[in-house]
């Protein structure tokens, strides 16, 4: 059985969301083996 690792990845500013950050946060993510990736922008 495989387990479930959860992830989340968040920005909150415009700037944030433009400038690839939410992007990069849920490349480490995966890169940390994360399956189920929650993400939110917060603007």
């Amino acid at each position: 059985m495989k387990n479930t690792i959860y992830g989340y990845a968040r920005v909150s500013t415009k700037s944030q969301e433009d400038n690839t950050s939410l992007e990069n946060q849920i490349k480490i993510l995966k890169e940390n083996n994360c399956n189920e990736i929650f993400k939110e922008v917060h603007i």
